[in-house]
């Protein structure tokens, strides 16, 4: 389950008492036409970071690493050669158009449908209208959840500021994660939905956080070298790769 859908269901609780989350209206029928416009803006940090969580906070830190490969780029080139495959014709766009936090709420459901959230209309009308969008994508570096831990004193969760590794040790024992710490949003705008609720986006979005069970200790653990980094860079670099064809899949209605 997504952050997203976890806040959506605190949300549910709160507003209505019921105990379950509903089901997002369906996604539409049809994939995008040949030729379609597919807007696509990146915003993502040129570097990456190592943080650490250790057994006491005396030993946590979050250090810049230089990311081997450009984030920006490769993600747009890898959506944009995944969805041109599809037929579609992608452009990019910027956040003067949309802010790519608002991005996801361009549509809301309503009434067991999707529908064009009032407050996002103007935006709306100029992508869809004006920029004769009939898709977007967007992608933007965030806070990104590693993991929650909880014991009977509560829970604590484990956050990385932007993608990179993550490590967590405890009482001489370390585990290493890559995270690709992006938001993904998905969006139709000719036939109204939010395809990041939809599979097959979801179970990938799920799963971005990528435990490295094999990955060797750093012969210097608080400063990387682009060497030790390079599987890190790689699981990023190939979730990216999966997330492009995984959207141009979404958007033929697959």
């Amino acid at each position: 389950m997504t952050l997203r859908w976890i806040i959506a269901g605190f949300a549910a609780l709160l507003l209505s008492g019921c105990a379950s989350l509903a089901p997002p209206p369906p996604r539409p029928a049809a994939g995008l036409g040949a030729g379609a416009k597919v807007g696509l803006l990146v915003a993502v940090e040129p570097s990456a970071t190592h943080t650490h969580v250790g057994t006491t906070v005396f030993n946590n830190f979050a250090r810049d690493v230089a990311m081997p490969f450009d984030l920006a780029a490769h993600i747009r080139d890898s959506l944009t050669t995944q969805l041109s495959a599809t037929g579609a014709q992608v452009v990019t766009i910027d956040a003067s158009a949309i802010a790519p936090d608002k991005a996801g709420m361009l549509v809301v459901a309503r009434d067991g449908a999707w529908a064009v959230n009032p407050e996002q209309a103007a935006a709306f009308k100029t992508l869809r209208e004006t920029q004769g969008l009939s898709a977007l994508v967007v992608v933007y570096g965030t806070r990104t959840l590693v993991s929650r831990e909880c014991s009977n004193m509560g829970c604590t969760d484990r956050n990385i500021d932007k993608s990179g590794l993550f490590t967590r040790s405890f009482l001489g024992l370390t585990r290493y994660f890559a995270v690709p710490a992006l938001e993904v949003e998905v969006v139709r705008l000719d036939s109204l939905a939010d395809l990041t609720r939809h599979e097959p986006l979801v179970s990938l979005l799920d799963a971005k956080v990528k435990p490295m069970p094999g990955m060797s200790s750093p012969k210097e653990f608080g400063a990387i070298t682009p060497e030790e980094f390079k599987p890190i860079a790689d699981a990023i670099r190939a979730f990216v790769d999966e997330l492009a064809k995984t959207t141009a899949r979404a958007m033929a209605g697959r």
